[in-house]
């Protein structure tokens, strides 16, 4: 089968999800003025109320703690790879010296980490501004956590094929929400995004999120912190991408939409790596 250009790939996605593609605006009267396209307001709190909540609004570490199989294949089976059989591939590509990897370990699990358990793994403490006043508990999870020779927190977002850019949108409650929306706004501005592109919490909410707590942590607490998205190349699962120029176009896409092109933060990198061929299946 022919392969197609993973730009105009992306585009066709983008094109097929207009309905989710709203503004994003800097103030809370704009926000509430967008057209809802999502679930309404009542199957969100009935959402919300199905999922598990701790007691007393009290993150439970079983939920900062996030056990995973064995991956055997896509971004899970390549992180869990690379963290634990090649870290110094891993290293060289992201190019900030020896990273001590605290996340995915086979010996842990292949945990992953999340909130204030992410925090703990990467021995962050938090001096000026704490997290519960940025984001609501289950925030990201985080692919991969590390430790750089300076001490500086290295967090990982994987992926391995260009659909999973497209992430759905934030399923958190109302009340988080608001916080989120808040937060995501207070992000888009420090970074000097212009509005009228995609509305950060829906389409490509699994990217923004990330990017979100990168500045939560280097601009409003003053740490060192790096986030890296690391794009596997060469995955023959879904037959992902074969070069990093079809990430790279993907990604294009992206950028373009949530009006980051040309504010990407020197603290962010997009990391291209290639699968060992002879572990791929």
């Amino acid at each position: 089968m022919r392969r197609r250009g993973s730009e105009s790939f992306v585009r066709s996605i983008l094109v097929a999800q207009t309905s989710l593609l709203t503004p994003l605006t800097l103030t809370s009267r704009s926000w509430a003025r967008q057209p809802r396209t999502a679930a309404s307001p009542q199957e969100m709190r009935r959402a919300a109320a199905r999922m598990t909540r701790p007691p007393s609004g009290v993150l439970s570490r079983a939920m900062k703690r996030i056990p995973q199989p064995l991956g055997d294949r896509g971004s899970l089976r390549w992180i869990q790879h690379f963290v634990n059989n090649d870290p110094g591939t891993l290293n060289s590509a992201i190019g900030l010296g020896k990273i001590a990897w605290v996340s995915p370990l086979k010996e842990d699990a292949y945990s992953e980490y999340r909130d204030d358990g992410a925090l703990e793994k990467l021995e962050v403490k938090l001096t000026r501004r704490p997290l519960s006043s940025f984001w609501p508990a289950r925030g990201p999870q985080w692919d991969a956590l590390g430790i750089g020779p300076s001490r500086e927190p290295v967090l990982v977002e994987a992926k391995a094929h260009i659909g999973e850019i497209l992430s759905p949108a934030s399923k958190a409650s109302p009340k988080s929400l608001k916080l989120i929306h808040k937060s995501l706004r207070e992000t888009a501005k420090g970074l000097g995004v212009v509005p009228g592109g995609v509305d950060w919490s829906r389409t490509f909410y699994q990217y923004t999120n990330r990017l979100a707590h990168a500045y939560f942590l280097r601009e409003l607490n003053g740490i060192p912190a790096h986030l890296v998205f690391l794009y596997f190349v060469g995955d023959d699962f879904k037959d992902g991408p074969k070069t990093a120029e079809e990430w790279r176009a993907a990604t294009a896409v992206l950028h373009e939409a949530i009006g980051l092109r040309g504010c990407m933060p020197s603290y962010v990198e997009e990391i291209f790596l290639e699968v060992p061929i002879g572990l791929s299946r």
